[in-house]
Formats: structure tokens, C-alpha cells, sequence
């Protein structure tokens, strides 16, 4: 169960701020070998001697938890999105409850 003041740790700051521009490309494309450079540059950087399993080994780990607070910055950003905007929705569905019952 998600704890309630889970994303408390990023309000009142740009929580994008530190998410990599191309995680927020609307034309993100994980295919594209340039993207997937920018996520996984160490699987890409031969001149090392380790094994694609050392590797993974060695960077995985880090990587997997850069992406994780970077997903954790996106949802952060999404619950302040919707939090921001939600009277408004509630606003209107009132006015079309109100609309609908004055005829």
C-alpha cells in the first residue's frame, strides 16, 4: 500500500528537474540506438574489457535505481498535475448535475 505522504518528498520543487530530457521526448523510442545509448551507455562502450554480464553486473544496479526515482519524479509530477486540476473537474460535474436537474 502506498503510504500517503509518499510524494511529499518532491512537492514544492520541479520534479522533472533532474529527469533526463530523453525519458521525456514525446517521441521516446527505447529502439533507437541513439536512446538506448543515452540510457545503457555502458553496454555500448566496448573499449572495456567486461563481458556484457560484468557489466550488467557492475552498471545495472545503479542504472536501475536512477530510473526508479526518475519514475518516482514523473508520478510525483502527475499526482501534483491531477491534484492541481481536479476542482476544476469537480466544478463541472456539479454544473452539469446542476444543469440537468433545472430541466
Amino acid at each position: 500500500m502506498l503510504d500517503v505522504g509518499y510524494f511529499d518528498r518532491f512537492s514544492g520543487i520541479d520534479s522533472l528537474a533532474n529527469v533526463p530530457h530523453v525519458f521525456l521526448d514525446k517521441n521516446f523510442n527505447i529502439n533507437d540506438a541513439e536512446t538506448f545509448g543515452k540510457i545503457f551507455p555502458f553496454l555500448l562502450d566496448n573499449s572495456q574489457a567486461e563481458s556484457l554480464a560484468e557489466q550488467i553486473e557492475t552498471h545495472g544496479r545503479l542504472t536501475q535505481e536512477k530510473l526508479g526515482h526518475h519514475l518516482d519524479a514523473v508520478e510525483a509530477n502527475i499526482v501534483d498535475q491531477v491534484a492541481q486540476k481536479s476542482h476544476h473537474f469537480f466544478q463541472v460535474r456539479l454544473a452539469i448535475v446542476n444543469k440537468q436537474e433545472s430541466k
